[in-house]
């Protein structure tokens, strides 16, 4: 017999334009010869923002949603489950992997939802083509998975 999984809603919100999907970071070298990762930036005339720009813009978003939305005193969690919607409407249809684009989601709240994004234990990521470029948007919704999961 299958379990009825239960979910407590934490916080949806609207995040504008379309996303960046997420990126394969480059290693680079350091003076002292240490390696460090980092995300390029988008080349020049580029009217998109970089990946961690818009990153950090889902993260400040995120944190908007939740000191509007319900209450919810949980602080970052470190033991819960969460599932994850993102819904894109977009005017291009090939702009990003499904897999790369909910990775920019769940990186950009790891630290103010869950400590980690491998406690997104659902996702889904939805493509939705809308020809209205002033329609371009991102919808996200988090539920936390009610225990005993």
């Amino acid at each position: 017999m299958t379990k009825k999984i239960k979910y407590q809603f934490i916080c949806s919100w609207v995040t504008p334009n379309r996303p960046v999907p997420k990126k394969r970071a480059k290693v680079g070298k350091k003076k002292d010869g240490s390696s460090v990762a980092y995300y390029p930036e988008p080349s020049r005339g580029s009217k998109r923002p970089s990946y961690v720009t818009y990153k950090n813009q889902v993260a400040v978003d995120c944190r908007n949603a939740m000191i509007s939305g319900p209450v919810y005193y949980g602080g970052v969690d470190s033991v819960g489950r969460y599932r994850l919607t993102v819904t894109i409407y977009t005017t291009a249809d090939g702009h990003g992997d499904w897999d790369n684009l909910g990775g920019t989601f769940s990186d950009a709240i790891e630290g103010i939802i869950w400590a980690n994004d491998n406690q997104v234990a659902e996702g889904h990521v939805y493509k939705i083509l809308d020809l209205d470029p002033a329609n371009s948007r991102t919808e996200i919704s988090i539920d936390r998975l009610v225990p005993p999961y």
